[in-house]
């Protein structure tokens, strides 16, 4: 995924931004993501030998966003009809910048996380058919099988691609062994905590059972 997100915002800063459709995909989504902006900043340099692609897609989202402001500006300006108006028991106060804000909202995710997120399905449907007991692959099976399985929000995709019940089995399978183990190493990290229990030695597994825990809902970086 991190290959595929290099690569996708490589070909946008050489020659993507010369399609209409990238532009209109950038500016309807006011940018990137934080994660794939700070992508950006430093493909420029690294790739490009400057920073002048960013440069000017930056300039261009500038100016969009200028040209959104003020017009978004004048037309909130221009007070509503009083038969427009709820009763006054009914309006709740104000708030002058709301109506400008609205016209500043994104109306689309950052165009790197959408195409990523279509590679990514593609990935776990790979990953279901490898671990089908008609059409996949034993070794790769045997390492999901010994693995810690998957994160939640990959859980969640993945269950959605499965095409068949011995693959989905498998799935709950390995998840509900790698949730037990985690359980059990949690329940000991925080028990050799207890002043009772602090002379025992702690794994490595144990040690790091609340890293995993929380990569266990959120994935990894």
């Amino acid at each position: 995924m991190k290959g595929e997100a290099r690569k996708y915002m490589t070909t946008l800063v050489r020659e993507g931004k010369s399609h209409d459709e990238v532009y209109t995909r950038i500016q309807r989504a006011w940018g990137f993501c934080e994660r794939h902006a700070r992508m950006l900043k430093e493909i420029g340099p690294a790739k490009l030998g400057d920073g002048m692609s960013p440069a000017r897609l930056c300039a261009w989202l500038l100016g969009a966003l200028s040209m959104r402001l003020s017009k978004a500006e004048r037309s909130t300006r221009t007070p509503p009809s009083p038969r427009a108006q709820a009763p006054r028991w009914l309006r709740r106060k104000a708030v002058p910048g709301e109506g400008i804000a609205k016209h500043l909202e994104a109306k689309g995710d950052c165009p790197a996380c959408e195409d990523l997120s279509r590679y990514e399905r593609s990935l776990l449907w790979g990953l279901q058919r490898f671990l089908s007991p008609t059409k996949g692959n034993e070794m790769i099976q045997h390492l999901y099988q010994i693995s810690d399985g998957l994160c939640f929000p990959h859980l969640r995709l993945a269950l959605e691609e499965v095409e068949e019940q011995a693959s989905l089995d498998l799935f709950l399978q390995v998840q509900e062994q790698a949730l037990s183990r985690l359980s059990g190493n949690l329940k000991e990290y925080l028990r050799k905590h207890d002043y009772r229990y602090t002379h025992e030695p702690m794994s490595d597994a144990e040690a790091t059972s609340y890293l995993r825990a929380i990569a266990c809902f959120v994935g990894e970086r």
